[in-house]
């Protein structure tokens, strides 16, 4: 019997890596970035700083790097979908985003209309997309 919940054990072990690994390999190429523009948006924000052993506030405009992007679901998945936004920026670095999206359902086609900005002091030249 001993042997039987062994080899049960290892079984259910290996189906759960199998539907991690092969969940993985879909999500690589299921996002498509139809469409990107790129802008910075200028916001006001009030830091503390410190002046001989004082605190005190002061107003700073910040300029952060954004990107509005339309993707397409390519896998047409029927569950809610977080989309990651990843950017290059001019200088070649990058950073990942959780981006806020509207998705779309027009036939069989879904696309999601996200909204992203990154701190960053680079501007965005580049966009791809990922599901989580």
């Amino acid at each position: 019997m001993r042997i039987f919940w062994s080899f049960a054990g290892i079984m259910v072990a290996c189906m759960c890596q199998w539907l991690f690994l092969s969940s993985a390999a879909l999500a690589a190429d299921e996002c498509e970035v139809v469409k990107a523009s790129y802008y910075e948006r200028t916001q006001g924000e009030i830091v503390t700083d410190w002046s001989g052993g004082y605190a005190y506030r002061r107003y700073q405009t910040v300029v952060y790097p954004c990107a509005d992007v339309t993707v397409r679901d390519t896998y047409g998945s029927a569950f809610i979908r977080v989309v990651e936004i990843t950017a290059t920026f001019s200088d070649q670095g990058k950073a990942s985003k959780k981006a806020w999206c509207d998705k779309k359902t027009l036939e069989n086609d879904v696309t999601y209309f996200c909204i992203v900005c990154f701190e960053n002091e680079f501007p965005v030249t580049n966009v791809a997309c990922n599901f989580r």
